[in-house]
């Protein structure tokens, strides 16, 4: 793919992504946003950024810290400051910086607002994936966390999908949501009915 990086910088990137003990955020969600992004790539209005915002937007990845995108970012301008035009550096942060709530910013242009649209909507592209690859999607996190015990983390997964679950609209974009939204929803659900049934009674 002809793109903002170079070969070395992407095999270098992915070396991050291929680090042990990434169970979902790895090579293969990496290449399962750049799938998404060859394919709308005509919507988007900023393509540079977005590219660079998928590429770097879990390059630091401890489930234990909750300072991921800010480090991701940090990264991000370390490997690329003055070697590339400030402005898609500076979108690219931006959208990294709304995966923390997976929700769109309060102040941003119009262009990076549409253009993080997509790429919010293609991080959570599996969602609406077919059940076998949601549920693998479900264990891989949880073996992210493996860390946590059974209460607390059904608990804390919960308020996350219960939170997409309440919007509107999951998706943002209408491309996304009449593509995912309906199978997105019923994963959802049956993973909530999953957690709510691992849940010790009180």
């Amino acid at each position: 793919m002809n793109g903002v990086l170079s070969e070395s910088q992407i095999k270098e990137i992915r070396a991050y992504y291929d680090a042990p003990g990434r169970a979902y955020h790895n090579g293969d969600h990496l290449d399962n946003l750049l799938s998404h992004f060859q394919a709308i790539r005509p919507l988007l209005l900023n393509s540079q950024a977005v590219e660079l915002a998928i590429y770097y937007h879990d390059i630091v990845y401890d489930p234990q810290s909750s300072d991921n995108e800010w480090e991701s970012m940090a990264q991000m301008v370390a490997d690329l400051a003055g070697t590339m035009e400030a402005e898609f550096i500076r979108d690219a942060a931006v959208l990294i910086e709304a995966t923390v709530k997976h929700e769109l910013p309060e102040e941003a242009d119009p262009t990076v607002l549409s253009d993080c649209a997509y790429f919010l909507d293609m991080d959570l592209s599996i969602l609406g994936a077919g059940s076998d690859l949601f549920d693998a999607y479900e264990a891989g996190i949880r073996e992210e966390y493996s860390f946590v015990p059974e209460d607390q983390y059904c608990a804390a997964r919960g308020q996350v999908l219960e939170r997409f679950l309440n919007r509107d609209r999951l998706y943002f974009t209408d491309y996304f949501s009449s593509r995912y939204e309906a199978r997105a929803r019923l994963n959802v659900m049956r993973s909530l009915a999953s957690l709510n049934s691992l849940a010790p009674a009180h």
